[in-house]
């Protein structure tokens, strides 16, 4: 039942056409993730479960916000409506989208867990059983990443300007080598298994 209502949450977030409905999915997807990584008799999981449950509400809380600024700002929280009223925003009026965005990046960022936002990872993941710990890894963060990709290629792209492509591949750079140092400094196979996306190539 508790996988089912995760999947329910990832499978409602993927399609959703509004981005309030993409809050209430993450929070199913959460709700059912808390009662999941509680499941075993692993010592320090109740404290890792209330570490990942306080991050979580911190950024449910500025996801809120966002929406709110986002609502006010734009009349609309529908996706399709939000790249409409986008594309028809006067140049000098980009910084209508700066404000919402900051909010939005923080939370997405933080439930993606992409650097410096993963201050969180890998506790909360390797206390569970290790079929959990597995699908925490390979689903809970990539929700996250996927969130960021759509809003900010549809809804915050108001006249992007032209960035140096090395900013992305030195970002990347710096995310291989703080989680490799990282890894370094921790112990247990399930520590390192959650962490792949941070390994060198």
């Amino acid at each position: 039942l508790l996988f089912n209502s995760a999947m329910m949450g990832v499978n409602g977030a993927f399609p959703t056409g509004d981005i309030f409905n993409l809050f209430v999915f993450f929070e199913i997807l959460l709700n059912a993730s808390y009662a999941l990584m509680v499941l075993g008799s692993e010592p320090g999981q109740l404290r890792e479960t209330l570490k990942y449950l306080f991050v979580n509400l911190i950024a449910s809380t500025f996801f809120l916000i966002g929406l709110a600024i986002l609502y006010r700002t734009m009349g609309t929280l529908n996706m399709a409506d939000l790249a409409f009223k986008v594309q028809m925003l006067p140049d000098s009026d980009g910084i209508l989208l700066t404000v919402p965005a900051m909010p939005f990046l923080f939370v997405f960022g933080t439930k993606a867990a992409i650097f410096p936002l993963y201050f969180w990872l890998p506790g909360p993941y390797f206390p569970p059983p290790s079929g959990i710990s597995a699908y925490f890894g390979g689903i809970l963060t990539k929700v996250g990443v996927y969130a960021i990709f759509r809003t900010f290629t549809l809804i915050f792209c108001h006249n992007p300007p032209q960035r140096d492509p090395r900013t992305a591949i030195d970002h990347r750079c710096f995310n291989n080598v703080s989680g490799s140092v990282w890894c370094h400094f921790t112990n247990g196979h399930k520590t390192h298994f959650v962490l792949p996306h941070r390994l060198p190539d």
